[in-house]
C-alpha cells in the first residue's frame, strides 16, 4: 500500500531550507527599504534647494527654517516648490540653514532621520550641489 502524504523528516528539510532562505533575504530587505529612505530624503532636498535658489533669484537671499520651526511648505519656499510631502514625511526632519564660507552666502538643506537604526544620522545638500554628511546607510 503507498502511502499520500509527507514525512516528518521531509517537513523538517523544508522549514530548515525556508529559514536558511529567510536568514539571508531578509537583511537584504531591510537594506534596501533604507536605501529608499535615504533616496527620497535626498530627492527632497534637492527639492528643498531649488525652492531656496528660486527665493534668492527674486529676493537676492536666501531663506533660513531653523529645525522645529513649522512646515516648510507654509514658509516662504512653499510658494516656489510644493513641500506638503517634505513636511509629511514621518523618517525625516528637514530644515535649512545659511552659512557664510569667505566670498560670500550659501545656504544649505539638511535632513536628520527622526528614529530607527539610523536616528540622528543626516545628510545635507548646499546650493552649489555639494553633499554632506553621511551620505548612505551602513
Amino acid at each position: 500500500m503507498k502511502r499520500k502524504g509527507f514525512t516528518l523528516i521531509e517537513l523538517i528539510i523544508v522549514v530548515i531550507i525556508v529559514g536558511i532562505l529567510a536568514t539571508l533575504a531578509i537583511p537584504q530587505y531591510t537594506k534596501a527599504v533604507e536605501r529608499a529612505r535615504w533616496g527620497k530624503a535626498k530627492h527632497a532636498l534637492g527639492l528643498i534647494i531649488n525652492a531656496e535658489k528660486m527665493l534668492a533669484g527674486e529676493t537676492g537671499s536666501f531663506l533660513q527654517v531653523n529645525q522645529g520651526a513649522g512646515p516648510l511648505n507654509d514658509s516662504a519656499l512653499g510658494s516656489y516648490v510644493e513641500l506638503n510631502d517634505v513636511d509629511n514625511d514621518t523618517d525625516w526632519i528637514y530644515y535649512t540653514q545659511l552659512n557664510n564660507p569667505p566670498g560670500g552666502t550659501t545656504c544649505e538643506a539638511v535632513a536628520m532621520r527622526r528614529s530607527g537604526t539610523y536616528k540622528d544620522r543626516w545628510i545635507a545638500l548646499d546650493n552649489t550641489g555639494a553633499w554632506r554628511g553621511t551620505l548612505n546607510p551602513d
